[in-house]
């Protein structure tokens, strides 16, 4: 069940809680082992339509059908019942090196050039180039623009919570991840970099959106049972937004941290 930040009812009556509203989502996921090195799955999304202005829900059975492409196959990628589907594969080349991707596609046109559809590239390397305990990772996504939106709507059947998206963050453009780890006894080195480009249009001009961020920390493993460590690090962001008043925006800032991890966070809504 999903919610909306919009007005269930038309009518909210005196002295009672605003509701907001209501959605149901079904997801299937299928993964097959095809080999020792070679992995494929296939998923499904549905956002079945919103709750009427009672916020009630009216769902067919399809909803609850497990069989994953069946209702790909019923409704298709351009219905009102809001559905998503693609496919992963990973393949291990070495021992420590794998290479993985996914297809999506949302909204499919004969012979148009807006279809809604994204992508995904990466590779994971350990121990790279001999040395333990070393791992990289790069990753490039690809989401073109609308894609995970509602056919009926801005959010009354896309794939939002609490009008926060729940597949690629930024909701559509371009992104490339390059992540390194190096561990040595109870030392550890963390680099992460991110780089984040959005196409779009405003008032018919071509514009960009791009956020660069680069956080590096060094540690110590005090206990391994709970991960209680110590760290410093340092985080480096620059974006360049459409209405911001000033067109280059940079944040800088060093910290120190104790964390662990005795417990567990949900977030359940």
């Amino acid at each position: 069940s999903l919610m909306n930040l919009v007005q269930a009812s038309k009518v909210i009556s005196a002295n009672t809680e605003r509701l907001y509203q209501k959605k149901s989502a079904a997801f299937q996921y299928l993964s097959v082992n095809l080999s020792k090195r070679i992995n494929v799955s296939f998923f499904q999304g549905l956002i079945w339509r919103a709750g009427d202005d009672k916020n009630r829900q009216h769902l067919g059975w399809q909803f609850f059908n497990p069989l994953i492409y069946s209702n790909l196959f019923t409704y298709g990628l351009n219905h009102r019942n809001n559905i998503v589907a693609g496919a992963d594969l990973k393949i291990r080349l070495l021992k420590t090196l794998n290479v993985y991707g996914q297809l999506m596609a949302d909204r499919i046109y004969t012979g148009a050039t807006d279809n809604l559809w994204g992508y995904q590239a990466g590779i994971n390397y350990y121990d790279v180039f001999g040395i333990k305990n070393l791992s990289f990772q790069c990753e490039l996504n690809r989401v073109a623009e609308n894609s995970y939106s509602s056919p009926v709507n801005e959010t009354s059947q896309a794939y939002f919570h609490y009008n926060q998206h729940l597949a690629y963050t930024p909701g559509a453009g371009n992104e490339l991840l390059l992540f390194a780890d190096y561990r040595y006894k109870r030392f550890f080195l963390n680099i992460r970099t991110g780089f984040r480009e959005r196409q779009f249009e405003d008032n018919n001009k071509a514009m960009d959106q791009h956020v660069t961020n680069v956080n590096g920390s060094l540690g110590y493993l005090i206990n391994p049972s709970y991960n209680l460590n110590i760290s410093a690090g340092v985080n480096y962001r620059k974006q360049n937004f459409r209405y911001f008043t000033s067109l280059n925006n940079e944040t800088n800032y060093i910290y120190l941290a104790l964390r662990t991890s005795i417990y567990n966070l949900y977030y359940d809504f």
